[in-house]
């Protein structure tokens, strides 16, 4: 059965470059990696337009693909977990390429 986390956006969702992960503020454990990370409100960031979109409902979109999080030197520091955008996949995705390091 899938785990639903609950996480804040860490980062300006505009913030870096398109290949910089974004962050997000959670609680996560190991394993998690490569869980769909999905936004779910009434509005969501439209990169392309570098714009917030607000809507009458709800809706979903899909950000990115969680990775793990940001080494913590102890227990009391923020949990911040890295989310590679959903662009950055499609492009390695269309490039149709594999890391050989």
């Amino acid at each position: 059965m899938p785990i639903w986390k609950h996480a804040s956006v860490a980062t300006e969702p505009d913030g870096g470059g398109p290949s910089d992960p974004m962050l997000i503020d959670t609680a996560t454990r190991p394993g998690m990696s490569g869980s769909p990370v999905i936004w779910r409100g009434a509005q969501y960031f439209d990169e392309a337009n570098n714009t917030w979109v607000h809507t009458t409902g709800n809706v979903s979109r899909f950000l990115g693909i969680y990775s793990g999080r940001v080494a913590a030197k102890d227990t009391i520091e923020a949990q911040l977990g890295l989310v590679w955008r959903a662009s950055l996949i499609e492009e390695i995705i269309a490039a149709n390429r594999r890391d050989t390091g």
